[in-house]
This record gives structure tokens, C-alpha cells and sequence, in this order.
């Protein structure tokens, strides 16, 4: 039996991230959505219309495409006004950028299909490097070799970290692997179970990404929302990448916020998931505590650079003097408060 799934997309002041990447999601593949819902918080929502109804142009099948202007600019917020619209099985949240490859979405549909015990709460893409093979390089906005270069080596750098100063987003993600079993259909498929999944390649059974869905407690650019909600959706079943699935993450030139705030939110908002999903876990408290002063030092020796990079190293600072304030609260309600109550503070330091 076929599940049914739903597409969402979060997207803001980027309709050329949308023309480019719908294609993809719509055309060469088998399966198609029985609901593709855009949310957008653009300032010029018209241009964002005008560029979907010239994409249907573009598109091999006709699917009817439902744009919802959202008051909010917040990913978060953006992706529950999306999922509210959602009745399929399954939903998928890529983002505005995110390449499809051919046959990606079936894949990793095919994996929910395969799991008739409902174990298995998401699955998430693996990340090409490389774009699809008829990706036009040479008429869209061509990414820096800098941006190419990190793209390349980020693996690497990840795996040194991992044993040298390990995030504790990846630390928890294996705490939680431990508690399932593979699936026996698993290694025949390419599937592999994954610590948590990012937004750009994620999708979850809808009954359980409804029942959680993601914390509004972020705003703006809602950078872990993705995090959040994997850990979240962990108490219901396991995560998984379905490895034959690719998609080519082709970052558009936006810049998402400030340096401070590209400085705070990987101190903070990693703070805020690990008191909210593991409050009374010693050893991953010291794990978050090494690992974001290692980041703070990170961007103190970047921030030679420009003032960009000299905000970002003010940022988390910032979050590192906070982020005990997090730790400390004892409630969940408690937690929620003082992260907006350090966000209120924020105006003061920029």
C-alpha cells in the first residue's frame, strides 16, 4: 500500500529560489503530492504569485499549487501554517533552494511504504554536493568556490569533531538511534538511520509531526527549528535517511540575519534543545558547554575578517554568558520563558 504525502514550503523574498526549484520537486518523479502548499512571508507577495503561475508552465503534470500569505516571517511559524492545511500521510518540508534529483521524492516514500509497522516517525534525503544533472549553472546565480569548498570539506570537519569536540545535537541523536532496532528492509534499500535531519531534505508521518510540530518559541530565521522537531518527533518513532534520495541544497545570496545573530543562535538555540530534551543528562550539559565555547572561539578568530565576523564573535559570547539561564530553569514553560526574555534583551547589544 502507497502512502499519500503533502509538500509544505517555508519561503520568504525568494521567488527565484521557487521558479528554480518547484521543477524539481514536480517533475521526474513518479509520485506526486495530493497537496503542494507554499507559505510565504515575502515583502512582495504579488511577485511571489506571478512567479508560480509562470512556473505551471514549466511543470510535465499539472499540480494545483496553494499559496498562503503568512503574517509572520518565521520558519516555524510558516511550517505549522502549512501543516495545518496537511491530510496526507506523510508531509515534506523542503526548503525554497532545495534541488530535487530524479526519482528523490519516490525514494524516500518508498521507505515509509516499506515500513508497514509505522516504526519509522521521518526520513530525510542525503545532500549532494554536486547539483542535478541538468541543473542550469549558467543562467542562475552560481555559488562562490568558497561556498563549493566548504560544502566539501564540511564532512570532514564534522567527523574531526566529532571526535575531538563532538556537538551534542550528535551525541543526543545516537542516544536516541540506541532505542531502536534496524529494519530488516533497511540495508537492501540503502536506508540508514540517522541522528536528526535537516530542514532542507526532512519529511515526518503527519500524525506525528502534528502532534509536535515545530516551537514558535523561535522567530525570524529559526535556525535548529529542524533539530527541535526531529528530537521531538524521536518519542514517536525512529528517523531515518533514505540514501538513494538526493537533493543539491543550492543556497540563494540572502543573508538570514545579522552577524550577532548568526553569532548567538548556534550557542543559544542549541542550548534551548538540549534543556528542553535533556535537562537532567550531566554529560551532555558538559558536552554543550565545550562545544559552544569552541564555537565562540571559532568566530573570535574569524572576526579578524570584517565586522560581520566581529558580530557574530559579540553574538555568542552573548549567548554564552545566557545560556545558564536555560539551563537552569526546571520546566519546559520555564525554559520557553527565559529564551524569550534573552531575546527581549538582545536590542541592547547590537
Amino acid at each position: 500500500m502507497q502512502n499519500s504525502f503533502d509538500i509544505v514550503i517555508a519561503t520568504r523574498n525568494r521567488p527565484e529560489a521557487l521558479k528554480l526549484s518547484i521543477p524539481y520537486l514536480l517533475n521526474n518523479q513518479d509520485r506526486l503530492p495530493e497537496k503542494f502548499i507554499i507559505v510565504d512571508a515575502s515583502d512582495d507577495h504579488e511577485a511571489v504569485r506571478k512567479t508560480l503561475d509562470g512556473i505551471k508552465n514549466n511543470l510535465h503534470q499539472v499540480v494545483e499549487i496553494t499559496l498562503i500569505k503568512s503574517a509572520f516571517a518565521s520558519s516555524s511559524y510558516q511550517r505549522n501554517l502549512g501543516l495545518d492545511l496537511v491530510t496526507a500521510d506523510v508531509v515534506i518540508f523542503p526548503d525554497d533552494d532545495s534541488m530535487f534529483f530524479p526519482h528523490a521524492v519516490d525514494a524516500m516514500m518508498q521507505v515509509y511504504d516499506l515500513d508497514t509497522n509505522q516504526e519509522i516517525a521521518g526520513v530525510c534525503a542525503a545532500e549532494s554536493i554536486k547539483p542535478p544533472p541538468d541543473f542550469p549553472v549558467g543562467s542562475v546565480y552560481k555559488e562562490k568556490i568558497s561556498d563549493t569548498i566548504r560544502k566539501m570539506i564540511g564532512r570532514f570537519r564534522y567527523k574531526a569533531e566529532h571526535i575531538l569536540c563532538p556537538d551534542p545535537f550528535y551525541l543526543f541523536g545516537r542516544k536516541m538511534i540506541s532505542r531502536y532496532i534496524p529494519l530488516i528492509f533497511f540495508g537492501q534499500n540503502n536506508v540508514v538511520q540517522v541522528e536528526y535531519m535537516t530542514g532542507f531534505r526532512m519529511s515526518f508521518r503527519s500524525e506525528i509531526i502534528k502532534k509536535h510540530k515545530f516551537s514558535e518559541v523561535f522567530c525570524g530565521y529559526c535556525l535548529f527549528e529542524d533539530t527541535d522537531a526531529s528530537f521531538s518527533t524521536y518519542k514517536s518513532g525512529m528517523l531515518v535517511g533514505a540514501r538513494n534520495a538526493l537533493i543539491y541544497h543550492h543556497k540563494f545570496p540572502t543573508k538570514r540575519s545579522s552577524g550577532f545573530i548568526m553569532g548567538l543562535l548556534p550557542v543559544l538555540n542549541r542550548a534551548y534543545i538540549v534543556a528542553k530534551h535533556a535537562p537532567n543528562d550531566k554529560r551532555l550539559l558538559v558536552h554543550l558547554k565545550i562545544y559552544c565555547l569552541y564555537k565562540f572561539i571559532q568566530y573570535l578568530v574569524g572576526g579578524l575578517k570584517s565586522q560581520y565576523a566581529k558580530d557574530r564573535a559579540r553574538g555568542a559570547s552573548f549567548g554564552l554568558k545566557n545560556m545558564e539561564r536555560l539551563l537552569s530553569a526546571t520546566t519546559q514553560q520555564e525554559v520557553d520563558h527565559e529564551y524569550t526574555t534573552i531575546l527581549n534583551k538582545i536590542a541592547a547589544h547590537q
